[in-house]
């Protein structure tokens, strides 16, 4: 807690955290680095948080010990709560944090530190962030990210995907150039390994094992429904499909690690002829440029 006498020393949020909104569900994975203190460790940061009607998922990033505090005040709070409006999630969800946030300054003597010092410390030794994803029963998706420096709840700016972590950035520029809205579940769960094994790869501060979860839409069938008359499962002892909440599915690790392989074994086996076939074309379109610029820089001796 030095670090919050003069100005504070950071260090790097551990993990990444990649959201995305596809057509069938949503999808969050994740890399396994947790911060724990000064230590750094592996956990799984994807968990699960019924609702009287619905159910979230939710990806923990940063410090794990006060990103765990808010994921149980979320939960506890949710398991009286029925999902109103497009409020109810983000509001639980700020309260959730506020009460981690405040947890934590209410163990040091009042006044010590000014709401800029403590500002400046959840932004770095001690930064934890959660994701959201969850349906609104208007049959809207959502993904909410929400920090412990402001405990703000905030829609990613490109609507169908958020990061969040140390490996945001370069998530990010991988899910511009690989995912797109409306994009089938099935692809958007590659996608998102594919992105997180990635980062791992080229940041020292992410660590494998990679974690995957899927909350697919409660207003799409289940491929066992299709074709049935869901009005009248309730004659059949099934539950009313008006009361379906959705299937959530944390997948397991073998096969998230059977994935990656295909992923990364794909990915190595086209890599070269992408970019042959790129500097071919590259070469082709820009020929007569640089013809050009050679005769125009270095004429020919006469």
């Amino acid at each position: 807690m030095n670090n919050l006498r003069g100005k504070p020393k950071t260090r790097p949020r551990v993990t990444l955290i990649v959201g995305i909104i596809c057509k069938e569900g949503i999808v969050l994975a994740a890399d396994s680095q947790i911060t724990a203190g000064t230590l750094r460790t592996e956990t799984n940061k994807i968990s699960v948080i019924e609702f009287l009607n619905g159910k979230i998922l939710v990806a923990e990033s940063g410090d794990m010990p006060l990103s765990n505090r808010a994921v149980h005040n979320l939960r506890d709070s949710a398991k009286d709560c029925t999902i109103e409006d497009e409020e109810t999630v983000p509001m639980l969800l700020q309260s959730a944090m506020r009460e981690a946030r405040n947890s934590q300054i209410s163990l040091y003597p009042s006044g010590t530190y000014t709401p800029e010092h403590w500002k400046t410390f959840f932004l770095g030794d001690s930064a934890a962030e959660l994701v959201v994803g969850y349906y609104h029963f208007d049959k809207t998706p959502y993904l909410f990210s929400i920090d412990l420096a402001e405990c703000i709840a905030r829609k990613p700016s490109r609507c169908h995907f958020v990061t969040s972590g140390i490996g945001s950035d370069l998530g990010q520029h991988l899910l511009i150039e690989y995912s797109k809205p409306e994009m089938d579940l099935r692809l958007g769960a590659v996608v998102a390994i594919h992105t997180v094994e990635t980062v791992i790869k080229r940041n020292p501060y992410c660590n494998k094992p990679t974690r995957l979860g899927i909350l697919r839409s409660p207003f799409i069938l289940p491929e066992f429904l299709t074709g049935i008359d869901t009005s009248k499962l309730h004659m059949f002892g099934a539950p009313h499909f008006q009361n379906y909440k959705g299937h959530v599915e944390i997948y397991k690790q073998e096969e998230i690690e059977a994935l990656a392989k295909i992923i990364s074994n794909t990915d190595e086996e086209t890599r070269a002829d992408r970019n042959n076939k790129l500097l071919a074309l590259l070469a082709e379109r820009t020929e007569k440029e640089l013809q050009e610029f050679m005769e125009n820089h270095y004429p020919s001796p006469e």
